[in-house]
């Protein structure tokens, strides 16, 4: 199975420190104003956070632009962030579709940029700002008109795979161009995600999403729990999927899997940590849980506030997905906390997850791979303890929130000294 090297991409080619490096005292080295949905999930809420206290901490004065009212503008507000709302802010949800709605849906976007850049300028004029970062890809033209006036460089992170949602790849082609035209630098959340967008090498920069090795670490104050607890017994091997419910996380094909390979006299649990549990989804596959006679192995949790206590209880994670997973916060927060995980390999998880040295890659997303990877990670089970120890020490110089900061703030001094 390949493996990325992330050292060839991982980081910013810039020599010398970076001017932010100092995380004493409480002068403000550079003003970032951060444009955001606002109405973001709890997973991109939780890296978002992160990534803006560790920049706080090191300088960094940091005002959001939000789209529309949500639980994150609501966090930002209380966590004392300068907020600047868009007018007509529950309008603009982003472009959605395929094909022509979402070519009607560029089209909008482009009317509600116009319209919002004039505020966005404002935006950046009054807190004074150094540079303006994007995390919503409609967010991109707005801020790029917005800041060419200003003289402020822009960075885009982006998030998730460029898909073809229009024909011969003129969506990858229309944000490319507005990169080029705009100045704005694309930074993309792993080597898959700046591959979907094109452009050739060195178009697309590559910022790893940060996540915090204190919080999730094995000596973290947490709750500890034992198999027992979940009434699992203590010596069956426990796998862990924590994702939410839903289709596109692939629960049903690791279930399936779990429920022939149970059958076939193997002797193994699994946990699903997420919900909703009372969805359609949700209920099938408890159905064919209760069908099979082995909820006493395959428990369903529903959501859990905390996911550590349960990435310590389980033997190994299982990060599963349809699709590509672009990145994949939950795969470092289970090596963080020394677990190996079993992922499909495409995406992320092929440049996060050494196959056979800190986990397991499967070429498909498949009930018949997801369970050969099973059988495999079994027949390696006197190495799950190093393997994990071995998970910690490779991703938290990579993966941590101090090294994202550190690859983010020299790609700013870059930009800024471009721009002198």
């Amino acid at each position: 199975m390949k493996n990325f090297n992330t050292s060839d991409f991982g980081s910013c080619p810039l020599d010398g420190e970076s001017a932010f490096v100092s995380k004493e005292g409480n002068d403000i080295l550079g003003r970032l104003l951060w444009i955001v949905g606002g109405d973001e999930g709890y997973g991109f809420r939780r890296a978002h956070l992160g990534f803006a206290s560790d920049l706080r901490s090191r300088g960094i004065e940091i005002g959001f632009v939000i789209r529309e009212q949500g639980t994150f503008a609501d966090e930002l507000e209380a966590a004392g962030y300068s907020v600047f709302f868009l007018s007509d802010r529950n309008k603009d949800r982003g472009i959605r579709g395929r094909g022509v709605s979402y070519l009607f849906g560029c089209i909008e976007s482009v009317r509600d940029s116009l319209v919002h850049k004039k505020e966005i300028a404002s935006a950046i004029r009054a807190f004074e700002t150094d540079w303006v970062h994007v995390s919503i890809n409609s967010g991109i033209l707005k801020a790029g008109l917005a800041a060419r006036s200003a003289q402020v460089p822009v960075f885009w992170h982006i998030h998730n795979t460029i898909n073809s949602k229009l024909p011969f790849g003129l969506q990858s082609l229309a944000y490319r161009s507005i990169c080029r035209v705009l100045s704005i630098k694309p930074l993309a959340n792993s080597r898959h995600t700046a591959d979907s967008l094109g452009g050739g090498n060195g178009f697309c920069g590559v910022l790893y999403p940060g996540t915090d090795e204190k919080w999730f670490s094995p000596s973290a104050p947490f709750e500890a729990l034992d198999k027992e607890s979940v009434g699992l017994p203590q010596d069956l091997p426990v796998f862990l999927v924590a994702a939410r419910l839903v289709k596109a996380k692939a629960q049903h094909l690791v279930v399936e899997a779990f429920l022939e390979l149970i059958e076939e006299g193997l002797e193994v649990a699994l946990i699903l940590a997420g919900g909703p549990l009372d969805s359609d989804y949700a209920k099938e596959l408890q159905d064919k849980v209760d069908a099979a006679g082995v909820t006493h192995l395959v428990r369903f949790l529903g959501q859990v506030d905390d996911t550590r206590p349960y990435l310590r209880l389980a033997d190994v994670v299982i990060n599963s997905r349809l699709n590509a997973e672009p990145f994949g916060l939950s795969v470092i927060e289970a090596q963080f906390l020394e677990r190996p995980v079993l992922a499909y390999a495409l995406g992320g998880p092929s440049e996060t997850v050494l196959d056979g040295e800190t986990g397991w890659l499967i070429e498909e997303p498949t009930k018949d791979c997801f369970k050969r990877g099973v059988r495999r990670a079994l027949e390696e089970r006197d190495s799950w303890g190093a393997m994990g120890v071995r998970a910690r020490e490779r991703a938290v110089p990579l993966f941590s929130l101090g090294a994202s900061s550190d690859n983010y703030l020299k790609r700013v001094d870059q930009a800024r000294g471009s721009l002198a």
